[in-house]
């Protein structure tokens, strides 16, 4: 009998060392979270941890940058300002004479008498204005304007005079100039645009 018992702990003993089959587990309770979710807490402190970390980078950063100035000949020190100023001045101008062909071709515009067809539109004409038609100076932008007026009207609205010429083309064959034609297609264009029907 002894014997016995010595065999039921060594089984016992193995069991222990290796994981408990199933059926021995005991039961956990509390609910764990699934692998692919992170707790709240943890999250917060890995934000916390990442933005402290970039205060410091920003530190070392500026720590660095003022090494280097303090390391650096006066000679040196003027140069990196110089072409820091250059740099600052060509950007200066760029936007300088950006801001002069946009004047340029809104006047350009108000003289052509042209009308847009949204705000967007007068956007995307400017942008598609010919590079080498207009000058630095804005000189070309009338030629450039109307030359984007026959490449792409559908930028462009119809002005009074272009809808009376579109209206003299559609009525030939008829009296031109005589009221009642006009208001006849007029109202044959509405009845046919909202489907209406003629009152009897």
């Amino acid at each position: 009998m002894p014997e016995d018992t010595e065999q039921e702990v060594v089984a016992e003993v193995e069991v222990s060392d290796n994981e408990r089959p199933p059926s021995a587990e005991t039961k956990n309770t509390e609910k764990k979270p699934a692998e692919h979710m992170i707790p709240k807490s943890r999250l917060d402190d890995e934000i916390a941890r990442r933005n402290k970390a970039e205060q410091e980078l920003e530190k070392f950063r500026k720590a660095d940058d003022d090494r280097r100035k303090a390391e650096m000949t006066e000679l040196d020190r003027l140069k990196l300002e110089k072409t820091e100023a250059d740099k600052r001045a060509e950007k200066a101008e760029g936007e300088a004479r950006e801001l002069k062909l946009q004047i340029a071709f809104e006047d350009a515009a108000a003289e052509l008498e042209v009308v847009f067809a949204s705000k967007q539109a007068a956007k995307d004409a400017y942008k598609f204005l010919d590079p080498n038609v207009v000058k630095d100076d804005g000189s070309g932008m009338q030629k450039a304007l109307e030359a984007l007026k026959s490449e792409r009207p559908y930028l462009f609205a119809e002005t009074a005079e272009d809808d009376e010429q579109s209206t003299d083309a559609r009525l030939k064959g008829t009296r031109r100039g005589t009221r009642d034609a006009l208001d006849k297609e007029r109202e044959r264009e509405l009845r046919t645009r909202f489907l209406m029907r003629r009152p009897r």
